[in-house]
């Protein structure tokens, strides 16, 4: 996961892979066949990371908005259910950066998990978000301007993973405390208002 974070499919070799997880090339050729299956299992696992914690909210939020009878204070609870789960991802588990790493890298360099990640993660997870906050707007149907706030949100937090060197160093931390996931709440609370309030 790391390799491929910080170098990308192309630019990480299985070489390199091996020495970092302390293996031989043909443990990684038995396991996963090649560079791409072992690529593969890496953004299999991120999309099982992110369904174990946030499926609850994630498969509750799908059907309330599916139903068509969700109240606006209802889809802005569940906006925020969202937020807290990602923020409280970012900010607790150290492996956290490698694996929003590896998602931004594929989606900019559309790397052979491309298509997965897009499917199965991003686009499901942006469009989510855009059509609760179309709902918590009072709007029935999701506009272009909810798809492109959805993604200003979400890629807010990278500040959080991504970014986490820079943001810690500029908080004079080692690591990000209760505190500081409780402010990010409020703030990312805050986007939500401000998105909503702007109709």
């Amino acid at each position: 996961m790391k390799c491929f974070a910080q170098q990308g499919f192309s630019g990480a070799t299985t070489r390199e892979i091996a020495a970092e997880a302390s293996v031989t090339l043909p443990v990684i050729a038995y396991h996963f066949g090649n560079k791409e299956g072992l690529h593969h299992a890496c953004a299999q696992v991120i999309l099982g990371r992110y369904r174990d914690r946030m499926l609850p909210v994630v498969v509750s939020g799908r059907a309330s908005v599916r139903s068509g009878a969700l109240a606006a204070a209802d889809a802005r609870d569940i906006l925020s259910q969202i937020m807290e789960g990602l923020i409280e991802a970012f900010t607790h588990e150290a492996d956290e950066k490698y694996r929003s790493h590896f998602v931004l890298r594929e989606l900019s360099d559309r790397g052979p998990a491309y298509a997965y990640l897009m499917k199965e993660l991003w686009r499901p997870g942006v469009l989510l978000v855009a059509d609760l906050l179309a709902i918590a707007s009072g709007r029935d149907a999701t506009t272009d301007r909810d798809k492109a706030a959805a993604l200003m949100l979400l890629s807010s937090l990278s500040a959080l993973s991504n970014q986490s060197a820079i943001s810690l160093s500029i908080l004079d931390r080692s690591r990000f405390t209760d505190d500081d996931r409780v402010l990010a709440g409020q703030l990312a609370g805050g986007m939500i208002d401000s998105f909503l309030e702007r109709k």
